[in-house]
């Protein structure tokens, strides 16, 4: 969801695609991507661009959130996944989930692809701010955090451990806030009814 309440959401249909559908802050639908696999949809800080990953292809995807139109930015052959737009817009962050996962940046307009290290594909990277990037390193039972500096691309040394909640790590990198629904840990899922359902959180 941006900060003015439009809303990006995954769904799958009768012909078994996955598409993105974007809805206005009123519920009006507005566009849906193509398919067949989307996922992973996430908002520009300011709520004018989006970016998913086409599993299809092994793509990065850049969108503009009122007219939809959308350009491939980066491919990767080990697969992205969980990207983040930086507060400015200008670079998005995501992790690789083929082989060793790794921690890669690409500049939200095309360009050269980044490879920052080894990370884990458990959760999306974090920013805090343009100069931090927290990415996740850890293991369930210890959910370690590091950052890394985008602009020097050197690690800084500091790390957290998350704490745990009910034997399962939590996404958010602690103390840092967070800048993305999934550090929620609710899963939302849509029916072709349009019915909507929280899954987890145990509230239906």
């Amino acid at each position: 969801m941006s900060k003015s309440g439009d809303q990006l959401l995954g769904k799958r249909s009768h012909d078994g695609r996955f598409r993105i559908v974007r809805y206005r802050a009123d519920g009006t639908v507005i566009g849906t991507s193509n398919g067949p696999n989307d996922v992973m949809p996430g908002f520009s800080a300011d709520g004018k661009k989006w970016v998913y990953v086409n599993y299809e292809h092994r793509s990065l995807l850049r969108c503009t959130f009122d007219h939809g139109e959308c350009s491939v930015i980066a491919s990767d052959d080990m697969m992205p996944s969980w990207p983040e737009f930086s507060p400015d817009g200008m670079l998005i962050a995501y992790v690789t989930q083929i082989n060793t996962p790794r921690l890669r940046l690409v500049p939200a307009e095309g360009g050269k692809v980044v490879d920052l290290g080894p990370a884990r594909a458990g959760c999306p990277p974090v920013w805090v701010t343009r100069e931090s990037l927290w990415f996740y390193s850890g293991t369930q039972k210890e959910p370690r955090w590091l950052e890394v500096n985008p602009i020097t691309l050197a690690k800084t040394g500091r790390q957290k451990t998350a704490s745990l909640e009910s034997d399962r790590a939590d996404c958010s990198v602690p103390e840092e806030g967070s800048s993305s629904p999934f550090f929620r840990r609710i899963r939302v899922e849509v029916r072709e009814s349009s019915a909507v359902r929280i899954v987890s959180g145990g509230v239906d």
